[in-house]
């Protein structure tokens, strides 16, 4: 017999019949609990089949749907399922999938995160999905047998199919390296295999939570009036870092129910404190009466003076009635972590309360522990490392992480506060960065590259320019007249001197065609328009030829009719010649198209600097992108076999070595031809570029064909469990500090002598909580590498969105005060060139061939952090850099002194500073620190920070604040100074799942909420030469006066986000 697969999708919340645990959607889905669905799918062609226009039907107890789904030209599946009500709680499913063709590979998934553990009950026993890594195969039926049961939690009810069915559970991890589990329930196949049928039975049980009474064996309370004296309350270190912001009585987490005793009618005791090395009042056992059977032990609980990871903060021992005992550790990092200011959820521990005491924000988690299922006796809380502090427990029969609780909520209150931002900036005022470019842009001549490796001017080739830009997308590309008068004005007002239009080909076009080498004479009007308006603003035009155009069938690419695959062209002009001809065509058609707004085409215009080929498509990581294009790929690797006189069968069937010869020259010889082509044939001036992504030492030979370098870098980018680009929408949360600034590090090696290297998308991604450091992390080590280029990703997608805004995705910075304020950041450290680029002769990595796979080895570019590095070839002759070969164990051994001392330093994961001595990065901390006589940015974590002129103390969450002398003398002699204190920004009423924010469940909306944020702030100034200190609002005009006091280290002052008058970031400090 064949197997079908059934399979259930998380994440997807649609709609379900009102108030039914178990339904069928119009899709034909079985939805359960309006958290999980059951969907059908075809697995060879891996489509889902859905239904589009069929509605359920009911029939007394019996809801039924029937539909045809097209799979491909030669396979049509028809679906009939349907659910009968038995009980109020039990449902009979029954499903049956009949094909046009014999299918005899067809499956279903269900994806449940790694990131959050969980347990299947499969055939009344339990399997764990603890989040390790697994050898790919968790669990798996044999052909032979059958199961009688899976169980699985659905929002708050836990769901058991009970029938005769196969179950096999996978790590996708290993398989298609996803972060999920991958659950499968397989129903038999007809002999035929035109004919799949499911049934099974469908039983709920609802969510059960019992609070334990901690009372007796409470040793401490919540509050503490003396620090060290051994008693009082919580971790005895005084009344600001007590638990006294946290109310006795009923808390609930995901509809789980704690209670927290009252201290004041338990003798002021309240929670339960344990340690071995830090003093506390004994604490007692938990004596529990009943007969109750219980799955799960729930605690409510953080710790302090937290072990290492993976080590137990306590022993939780529990003694059942029939005297079994079980010790169960709770293990640091994994169950339990830090109270104060918990920065992520643990793998068994979400932040389940927040609160803020007098030194700032701290936190619970809530963590689940499996019981024997056996009526418990006596509960005892043993220490471990560290201090352990318990506030509540409860047992329950369910896990977290798969109940319901109601989604996390932002909008205004206490902790969130409308923030306005402007389409307008005041003219004149302190966010004005307009008037600082030259105009027109090409005023100069064309850029070129001069032999130390940076851009100039034909006309002016003493005069270097660093790029700063953003990206202009999609259908923004094409804004009307007035809209793009009033984006170029915004833009100069925000310092760009140049733009790069990213995915702009399919928003000119002309779709009333069947090719897409014609344009639509509107849109292209406007986007002529848009592009001669931006340089007479002094801003520099870069894009590239292929970015997301798709085919048509007047294109006449042989081995493709039609396809709206954004990538699919990537792929195909490497292996079909009428596809390349296709892409020279259009190049031909867009670059020499005489713009009448400048009276030039791009391809002469010196305002159009840089021309990528063709964005993020390196061929050896595209070209099996596509299963239906293998053949093609095949075909040629095959011919170019036999023409090397090397051909056989058992070659061409591999995919080893030879095959990625064979990829190497193809991506050398398209290089070439498109290289050649918009030079010699469109006579193209711009700098060409390509290999944008994909940071590895495979691409570097490639990339030294190339007159200049381009990368990408992100951080925190998003994805996306069930839909590409639609939510719901996961993100780390993780800072790139703490990780040694790895996202911007990682690009630093590419950097090769005597070409320049800009970044052209570059992202620490919204909603991450920590994004405000991207402007000292990209600012200060773009310059400190003394890099040629940043271009924000991006601006915007929608020209709509100018003037009806909406909230910003994961990109977009148009309305997005962090992002728009980092940007003033990177502006003073980057263009003005605040911070010093690094002095020493560069480290090189060495590169010996295209062979594929290769990483920079990250021992090598975190000496990025200290001084310049790049990577050459291992026979280069280059006089300019300092060779590094990786390859050699005793590698650091040959660095110079300086650089061995930083290894080190790197190994014990100690704070390093750069040669510069500008800047400093503490990754334990997540702290950052650039010091420059014009700029101070200081990007930490605790409370307190300190620069030379720039001290700020009592910050009360992460926060990014910096000082800029807005007159370009030395910040200790200006008269004029800009300050920034940035902390978050979200959307009104977006929703996410936990208060972690890992997993965004709903767009939000305009206005942008400003987190509350508080510190103060004193700046090493002539205390008493009436210095005046105002806030502003976003657009640079005046919201209030801020009074300053005088002291002898300087001026002080408050900076607070919410302010009576209004929220801000910006302060304007001035004097006579």
């Amino acid at each position: 017999m064949k197997r079908f697969l059934l399979s259930v999708l998380s994440f997807s919340i649609l709609g379900a019949a009102a108030g039914e645990p178990a339904t069928l959607s119009g899709k034909g889905r079985l939805v359960l609990n309006d958290a999980l669905q059951m969907e059908w799918r075809d697995s060879s062609s891996w489509k889902g089949i859905d239904l589009k226009q069929p509605q359920p039907k009911w029939n007394g107890d019996t809801i039924s749907i029937a539909g045809k789904v097209s799979l491909s030209p030669k396979q049509n599946v028809s679906l009939n399922a349907s659910l009968k009500k038995l009980s109020g709680n039990r449902w009979r499913y029954r499903g049956e999938a009949a094909f046009d063709e014999k299918n005899d590979s067809a499956s279903m998934e269900i994806k449940l995160p790694v990131s959050i553990p969980a347990e299947l009950e499969i055939s009344g026993k339990p399997v764990a999905l603890t989040g390790e890594k697994s050898n790919g195969r968790i669990f798996g039926t044999l052909r032979h047998l059958r199961e009688k049961s899976l169980s699985i939690v659905a929002g708050d009810l836990l769901f058991t199919f009970r029938g005769s069915f196969r179950v096999r559970v996978n790590d996708q991890r290993v398989w298609s390296k996803e972060p999920y589990y991958s659950v499968h329930l397989l129903a038999e196949l007809s002999e035929d295999g035109r004919r799949a049928e499911l049934e099974f039975e469908i039983e709920t049980e609802p969510l059960r939570s019992m609070p334990i009474p901690l009372g007796a064996a409470a040793n401490m309370g919540l509050c503490d009036d003396t620090a060290d004296d051994g008693r009082g309350g919580w971790t005895d270190q005084g009344p600001k870092q007590d638990l006294s912001c946290m109310q006795p009585g009923d808390v609930a987490f995901s509809g789980i129910r704690f209670k927290v005793a009252d201290p004041e009618q338990n003798g002021g005791r309240s929670c339960v404190v344990r340690s071995n090395h830090r003093t506390f009042p004994a604490a007692g056992a938990v004596e529990l009466e009943g007969a109750e059977l219980h799955r799960y032990l729930y605690l409510l609980h953080a710790a302090a003076w937290v072990p290492q990871g993976g080590e137990p903060v306590g022993v939780i021992a529990v003694t059942y009635k029939d005297g079994a005992r079980q010790e169960i550790p709770v293990r640091a990092g994994v169950d339990c972590g830090n109270w104060w200011r918990p920065m992520l959820d643990l793998p068994n521990g979400p932040i389940a309360w927040t609160g803020e005491n007098g030194s700032g924000k701290v936190g619970l988690f809530a963590s689940a522990f499996r019981l024997d299922e056996k009526p418990v006796a006596r509960l005892e809380f043993l220490p471990g490392k560290g201090v352990w502090m318990v506030a509540a427990a409860s047992f329950a029969n369910l896990r977290p992480g798969r109940t319901a609780g109601k989604p996390i909520v932002i909008s205004e209150g206490k902790e969130w506060k409308k923030y306005d931002m402007p389409l307008r900036y005041l003219q004149g005022s302190p966010m004005d960065f307009s008037g600082r470019n030259h105009v027109p842009a090409g005023k100069f001549g064309h850029v070129v590259i001069r032999p130390d490796g940076h851009f100039a001017f034909e006309n002016a080739p003493e005069q270097r320019i660093r790029f700063f830009g953003t990206n202009i997308c999609q259908r923004l590309v094409a804004p009307t007249h007035e809209e793009a008068d009033i984006l170029v004005e915004r833009l100069a007002m925000e310092g760009y001197n140049s733009v790069r239009f990213h995915q702009f080909e399919m928003f000119i076009m002309d779709w009333s065609k069947d090719d897409s080498l014609h344009f639509n004479p509107e849109t292209l009007d406007r986007f002529q328009y848009f592009y001669a308006k931006l340089r007479e603003k002094g801003m520099y035009i870069t894009t590239d030829v292929c970015a997301s155009r798709p085919i048509r069938p007047g294109d006449n690419i042989a081995e493709c009719r039609s396809s709206n695959k954004n990538h699919y062209r990537k792929v195909l002009h490497f292996f079909s010649d009428s596809a390349l001809e296709n892409w020279k065509e259009y190049a031909r058609r867009v670059f020499t198209l005489k713009n009448p707004y400048t009276g030039m085409s791009m391809a002469e215009d010196p305002a159009f600097f840089a021309l990528n080929l063709d964005n993020e498509a390196p061929l050896y990581a595209v070209w099996n992108m596509f299963p239906e294009l293998l053949s093609l790929v095949a075909e040629r690797y095959a011919a170019w076999l036999r023409e090397n006189g090397i051909y056989s069968e058992k070659l061409a069937a591999e995919r080893g070595e030879t095959f990625y010869r064979f990829l190497a020259e193809r991506q050398r010889a398209v290089m070439e031809e498109e290289s050649r082509f918009l030079r010699e044939e469109l006579g193209v001036k711009a700098i060409l570029t390509n290999l944008n992504n994909n940071a590895s030492p495979s691409l570097q030979p490639f990339r030294d064909m190339l007159p200049l370098l381009d990368a990408h870098i992100y951080h925190d980018h998003p994805t996306f469990p069930m839909n590409n680009w639609q939510a719901p929408v996961a993100f780390h949360q993780n800072a790139d500090i703490a990780k040694y600034a790895a996202a911007m590090r990682e690009s630093m090696p590419l950097r090769i002598p005597g070409k320049p290297l800009i970044v052209t998308e570059i992202n620490y991604c919204y909603p991450n909580r920590y994004r405000s450091e991207m402007g000292a992390v990209a600012g200060a080590y773009s310059a400190l590498q003394d890099w040629d280029g940043l271009y924000r990703f991006c601006y915007e997608f929608r020209r709509e969105n100018i003037f009806s805004p909406k909230a910003p995705g994961a990109f977009s910075t148009l309305r997005e005060p962090i992002s728009l304020l980092t940007e003033r950041i990177i502006w003073f450290l980057f263009v003005r060139g605040d911070v010093a680029a690094a002095s020493n002769v560069p480290l090189a990595y060495t590169w010996n061939s295209e062979r594929y796979g290769e990483e920079f080895p990250p021992e090598f570019s975190q000496l990025g952090l200290i001084g310049r590095i790049g990577s050459v070839a291992a026979d280069s002759k280059s006089e300019q850099v300092h060779k590094v070969d990786t390859s050699r164990p005793d590698w650091i051994d040959g660095l110079p002194p300086e650089f061995r001392k930083a290894a080190e330093r790197f190994r014990k994961k100690a704070s390093v500073t750069s040669l510069t001595g500008e800047i400093e990065l503490e990754p334990a901390k997540v702290s950052l620190r650039v010091v420059t006589p014009k700029s101070e940015v200081l990007t930490f974590h605790n409370g307190n920070a300190r620069g030379r002129f720039l001290d700020v103390k009592n910050a009360n969450d992460f926060a990014t604040v910096s000082v800029h002398s807005l007159d370009g003398k030395p910040l200790a002699e200006s008269r004029d100074l800009l300050l920034f204190h940035l902390t978050d920004a979200l959307a009104s009423e977006e929703q996410y799942q936990t208060p972690a924010r890992k997993l965004l469940l709903k767009d939000g909306k305009i206005p942008m909420l400003v987190a509350r944020g508080r510190a103060d702030v004193t700046l090493a100034v002539a205390p008493n030469d009436g210095w005046r200190v105002e806030a502003l609002a976003a657009d640079g005009s005046v919201l209030a006066p801020v009074k300053c006091e005088p002291g002898r280290a300087g001026i002080s002052f408050p900076v607070e986000t919410h302010r009576p008058e209004g929220a801000t970031m910006i302060y304007h400090l001035s004097r006579p």
